[in-house]
């Protein structure tokens, strides 16, 4: 089955939930844009906490794509501020994660968020298919302004 086709959604009333699901993320709140509840397939917005850290090595089983709407967040050594992207395939590996003073990003699953410590197994992790790092506001862009 397939997540629903939606035209529009108002974020701002759907209620926050503790605790993504699929276990991966403790402390942090996250609202369900939408979700396939076969396949665990998601796009939602989580919001980390000021302080929020993950300090052991770990990876997912599934992709995870991340735009940063507000605050920042460390992955893997890398700083991603307001309006940065990347999109993390299944087995990229996090020695360490943290908000220092707290983020709210728009993320999107390819299955349900189930973390796994340590290295990821052979064979996982496809490296061709990592964007690491995306700032959108030094890019170019295209239009009919001169």
């Amino acid at each position: 089955m397939t997540r629903p086709h939606i035209e529009f959604i108002q974020a701002q009333p759907l209620p926050w939930k503790r605790g993504l699901y699929g276990g991966s993320r403790p402390k942090v709140r996250w609202k369900a844009l939408s979700m396939d509840k076969e396949s665990g397939e998601s796009s939602v917005v989580i919001k980390y906490p000021a302080g929020w850290k993950r300090t052991k090595k770990e990876h997912l089983l599934v992709d995870e794509e991340i735009f940063v709407l507000e605050g920042s967040i460390r992955i893997a050594g890398i700083d991603y501020d307001e309006h940065c992207y990347a999109y993390l395939p299944a087995g990229y590996e996090r020695p360490r994660q943290s908000s220092k003073d707290g983020a709210v990003v728009l993320t999107f699953f390819s299955g349900k968020p189930k973390a796994v410590p340590g290295k990821a197994p052979r064979g996982l992790y496809k490296r061709k298919r990592t964007l690491k790092f995306l700032d959108t506001m030094e890019m170019a862009w295209g239009g009919i302004l001169p």
